[in-house]
């Protein structure tokens, strides 16, 4: 009887130290599924920390293992493991809940920076459709304000070409618009100047072909109607000259008036002295008829 009540311990005995060998192997395989889950995360966490908002493809590949890893937690399971962790993981599911916040975060930082290049872009196609309106509305007599409008292009090209973001961003569509009006407008700058050529020009012809009339008409011939006549045709051409011009653009040719007037009173002075002079022939001839 003595030898069955011994095997019996030995028996109890060995089971006891089996069971205290499994329970240790489970507590060890519980320890270290934890212990590898926060390793894995306080990589994940420094690999977020060195992420900027152009990461997009490190996000997603840390959003994957976060969920890898969520998915291999949730599947873990011990009839020990509230004995060893009453709270369960609360350390990972901490960092893993910290983690998918900061993720979510930069995310939420991406898509901001993603709305401010989107919004400057339909800015600067506002602003280019309104330049393009403002030129339509000018001619080479609105100065002013196609020096403004130039300048606010002008303005506008540099502000867009200042423009800096981690993501990439492309204004050459918007930009080649741009340009298009700037072209326009330096297209009806160089109209105007055109313009401003002809006048002077026109102005300094008209000035030397008044004083050339003026001449003429001082130093005419009183015998020669034909001379008197072509010198008066000139004068009366220049006037009708004159009084035709047209310009969007002002301009002034008074200088010319006073030398065509000192012509025209030139010629009155010549046609007065030839009919003085025709005068005074005839009588001359009639008196040697007479006598």
């Amino acid at each position: 009887m003595m030898n069955n009540l011994s095997s019996q311990v030995g028996q109890y005995t060995t089971t006891l130290n089996d069971l205290r060998k499994s329970r240790t192997a489970e507590e060890n395989r519980i320890r270290d599924f934890r212990n590898s889950l926060i390793g894995d995360l306080s990589n994940y966490d420094t690999s977020l920390g060195q992420m900027g908002i152009a990461d997009l493809n490190q996000m997603n590949q840390l959003e994957r293992e976060l969920n890898a890893l969520n998915t291999r937690r949730n599947a873990f399971s011990s009839t020990i493991m509230d004995q060893l962790y009453p709270s369960g993981f609360g350390e990972v599911d901490t960092r893993s809940t910290g983690l998918t916040s900061g993720l979510a975060d930069l995310r939420s930082q991406r898509q901001a920076e993603l709305d401010r290049i989107s919004a400057y872009e339909s800015g600067l196609l506002a602003d280019v459709d309104a330049y393009r309106d403002r030129l339509g509305g000018l001619t080479i007599a609105d100065a002013d304000l196609l020096s403004a409008l130039q300048d606010d292009i002008a303005s506008r090209q540099r502000q867009a070409g200042r423009f800096s973001s981690e993501l990439g961003f492309d204004f050459s569509d918007e930009l080649g618009e741009l340009y298009d009006v700037n072209r326009g407008a330096t297209k009806l700058s160089s109209e105007r100047q055109t313009e401003l050529d002809r006048i002077a020009s026109t102005e300094q012809q008209m000035l030397a072909n008044a004083r050339a009339a003026e001449a003429a008409a001082e130093s005419g011939n009183i015998y020669s109607a034909a001379g008197i006549d072509a010198v008066a045709d000139r004068v009366r051409d220049l006037r009708s000259d004159i009084s035709g011009f047209s310009s969007a653009l002002p301009f002034d040719f008074g200088s010319a008036n006073a030398p065509l007037t000192d012509a025209e009173a030139a010629l009155a002075d010549l046609s007065s002295r030839r009919r003085l002079r025709l005068t005074t022939s005839c009588l001359e001839l009639a008196a040697q008829q007479q006598a």
